[in-house]
């Protein structure tokens, strides 16, 4: 099938001032040189992104990925990019 994207879990119901951990799996996915921008739109009234972290995914066969994150609370909204070596 063709490559899909998801959020893990795909919603949440928390109390007011907890922290939460959101993972992207990533399915169907043969090779992965780099993650075209990832947009993350957020109600910065509600919600506080803290970090973006990399999984085991991208650096599985030994490889150290580049993570660049751009984290706008102010305005709610995030920008994640991962490259890696091709091969």
């Amino acid at each position: 099938g063709l490559p899909r994207v998801a959020l893990i879990p795909p919603s949440v119901q928390t109390q007011l001032s907890s922290a939460i951990t959101i993972s992207v799996g990533v399915e169907n996915l043969n090779q992965f040189f780099s993650a075209a921008p990832l947009r993350v739109k957020y109600d910065p009234a509600i919600v506080r992104l803290a970090d973006v972290q990399l999984g085991n995914f991208a650096g599985m066969d030994g490889q150290t990925p580049n993570l660049i994150k751009d984290i706008r609370n102010d305005t709610g909204e995030a920008t994640v990019t991962i490259s890696r070596a091709a091969g």
